[in-house]
């Protein structure tokens, strides 16, 4: 199509060289008329000039024919080029332009600088053939050539990201590659289109993996379409394994049902779905718990066409929990053992009184150390009832001091004596 475009400049010549031809047949036809009304026994040969004349100028039509359709069949190629948005260009083996499109000349000038120079220097501003060239490797192997180019200025704007494509143009007589066409496209914003959408898929992997729950979503066949590391470690699979087959395995028959049960009403219902406090065990044996949402994951038009699953593992949530119930228990004891210690404290404080009173008043030595062995035990068991103070939180500006461990097992000989006396008096010993 390119070949027939730049051939047709040649037919307004041939039709002038027609008309030329036609000017002088008519004149010398005419001629001839002019001899034949003064000789009528030229008539025969006035006939066949004639005949002549009348194939001329069907030939004439013909060709007149051929010209019209070749124009509309230009014009439709050069709306089909237009439309392309890419700039057009052949080049011949000495890597001169022959031929641009409209195109070429917005970005980079007019046809009169470009035809006839070097495709390097009108293109690039270089002063050698690129590396890498494409319409190199095409006029070498003969086949269409693809390379992507950065740094091209188009237009005079800033440097943009071009894809170049050259396909070989081959000569039907001696089957040779004699010029190359090459197609220029802009695709920096395609470019910017494919960097903003990595961007953004790999801003949604970082903020899907830095989640601190378990996010999977499963289609309806219930195969995993993608997971995070926390949900990977929660049911212990991989992105593409089938859900039914090789999550639930995991579980125990009984709640790989359930589960099973509760994803598929998800996604019949189209209503999202909680379950708080699922406790279940791996197959390792350990028992998690955990919360667990539900919900339908939609197109565009609304039809649902799987789910997305949130799990967030509570297991050492749960482990906190008990022991804060484990230390609510201690201190509700420390408050018991609180009232408890200041009864036994007025108690002892009685009996300690009394004691010195029999003290005061009695002068029998072996009973006074008896008392005052019952004495000094009132005061252990004072000492007893602070530690439980302290232990209850009710005494918090108790103090550190010195210890003699030989007086406190002497005490504690003294305060068991009447146990293990006694006792061994009974058995003789």
């Amino acid at each position: 199509m390119i070949g027939l475009s730049i051939q047709t400049k040649r037919i307004p010549q041939s039709l002038a060289q027609i008309a030329v031809s036609m000017g002088t047949q008519l004149a010398y036809l005419a001629s001839l008329q002019k001899t034949a009304s003064q000789n009528t026994s030229s008539e025969h040969f006035l006939f066949s000039e004639q005949n002549e004349l009348e194939n001329l100028c069907l030939a004439v039509k013909r060709l007149k024919k051929g010209k019209d359709e070749l124009q509309k069949e230009n014009q439709s190629l050069s709306g089909i080029l237009r439309a392309l948005g890419a700039g057009l260009s052949i080049i011949d083996r000495n890597m001169k332009v022959v031929w641009v499109n409209d195109l070429m000349e917005r970005w980079f000038g007019p046809s009169s600088q470009l035809i006839g120079n070097n495709c390097f220097k009108s293109y690039l501003n270089a002063d050698d053939i690129c590396e890498d060239c494409p319409a190199v490797v095409t006029f070498k192997t003969g086949r269409t050539h693809h390379a992507e180019r950065g740094e091209i200025s188009l237009s005079k704007k800033e440097k943009r990201v071009v894809d170049v494509f050259t396909t070989p143009i081959i000569d039907p007589e001696t089957e040779s590659v004699v010029q190359v066409l090459c197609l220029i496209q802009d695709i920096t914003r395609k470019k910017k289109g494919e960097e903003e959408l990595r961007f953004l898929k790999e801003l949604n992997e970082n903020i899907i993996e830095s989640a601190n729950i378990g996010i999977a979503v499963v289609n309806k066949d219930l195969k995993i379409l993608r997971c995070n590391s926390q949900m990977r470690e929660l049911w212990q699979f991989k992105s593409q394994d089938r859900f039914s087959e090789k999550v639930l395995k995991n579980l125990e028959k009984s709640m790989s049902e359930q589960f099973y049960k509760w994803v598929s009403q998800v996604m019949e219902q189209g209503q999202p779905m909680e379950i708080h406090n699922l406790v279940y065990q791996r197959a390792s044996g350990e028992t998690l718990h955990s919360n667990l949402k539900v919900s339908p994951l939609r197109n565009k038009g609304g039809k649902i066409y799987g789910a997305i699953l949130l799990q967030e593992n509570t297991t050492e949530l749960k482990r906190l929990e008990e022991t804060l119930i484990q230390s609510e228990k201690l201190r509700a004891l420390g408050q018991m053992a609180s009232g408890v210690a200041h009864n036994l404290n007025n108690v002892l404080a009685i009996i300690k009184g009394n004691l010195q009173l029999i003290l005061d008043r009695l002068d029998s030595q072996p009973i006074r150390e008896e008392l005052k062995i019952a004495e000094k035990a009132t005061k252990d068991g004072a000492q007893t009832i602070r530690r439980l103070l302290d232990f209850a939180c009710a005494n918090k500006d108790s103090e550190f001091y010195k210890l003699d461990l030989n007086e406190v097992v002497k005490d504690a000989i003294e305060i068991t004596k009447p146990k293990w006396k006694d006792q061994s008096q009974r058995k003789g010993i």
